[in-house]
């Protein structure tokens, strides 16, 4: 039975993030230097609305922000490359272990869902975005914390070595060959984008029951990971250089 109910900005968000993924899975490399510095960019913004004290200067508040996103835009456009290998080390660092647990059908670490996104970004605007940002953070931190102390104490240290590994050769080939990196990294970051938001959108407007069969599994994470080397692939083709530069 298909869903009656229109859509709602919950779901134009999700619609937006399919755009977005597109957008990286395939141009991501022609992109990856602008895209670093607003990605730089918003963490200066967020580290400044998580400055302690910053709710008692609430008329400085936007003076904080804007601050915190241009010292984050000039930093990661200057420092291109540091960031590229940073970016790249944590997403190995995360996605190894995870294909490792996986592999071995271990429970992957909680995430929050793209419609608890959406929903947090289609919030009351009266609410303060800082207690909504730190209220998700928690809440994030002690379902990882949860996952991580119910882990068996040889997988825990499986982890921890897949991570320090993957950080390690992410931050290497980051410094050295950014924009290679950048369609890898782009077109995973596009995939999630597709896939997990399609899934959300597949379950409110799609037949009943067809979002959870193609969810099921290793099922998401596997697709995500075909249209990554799809989305590499086609970058490389297309926008390849002679040299990283």
């Amino acid at each position: 039975m298909l869903a009656s109910a229109g859509p709602g900005m919950a779901d134009l968000g999700l619609v937006a993030m399919l755009l977005v993924g597109m957008l990286l899975a395939l141009m991501g490399r022609k992109l990856a230097k602008v895209i670093c510095a607003v990605a730089g960019m918003a963490v200066g913004g967020v580290f400044a609305l998580s400055l302690p004290g910053i709710d008692a200067h609430q008329a400085a508040l936007p003076v904080f922000v804007v601050t915190g996103c241009a010292v984050g835009f000039a930093a990661a456009w200057s420092l291109f490359r540091a960031f590229a290998g940073l970016f790249f080390g944590l997403m190995l660092a995360a996605s190894i272990p995870a294909v490792n647990l996986a592999m071995h059908h271990e429970p992957l670490p909680p995430l929050l869902t793209p419609g608890e996104i959406a929903s947090f970004s289609a919030a009351d605007v009266s609410i303060n975005p800082r207690q909504r940002l730190l209220e998700h953070a928690r809440n994030q931190s002690q379902a990882w914390t949860q996952w991580w102390s119910g882990l068996p104490e040889d997988d825990q240290k499986r982890v921890m070595g897949l991570a320090i590994l993957g950080a390690m050769a992410g931050l290497f080939f980051g410094v050295i060959a950014p924009y290679t990196v950048a369609s890898l990294a782009s077109s995973a970051v596009g995939a999630a984008m597709l896939v997990y938001p399609g899934l959300t959108l597949l379950d409110h407007f799609g037949p009943s029951g067809l979002a959870d069969k193609m969810g099921a599994g290793n099922g998401p994470m596997l697709a995500a990971g075909l249209i990554t080397l799809l989305g590499a692939a086609l970058q490389w083709m297309i926008w390849r250089r002679k040299a990283d530069k």
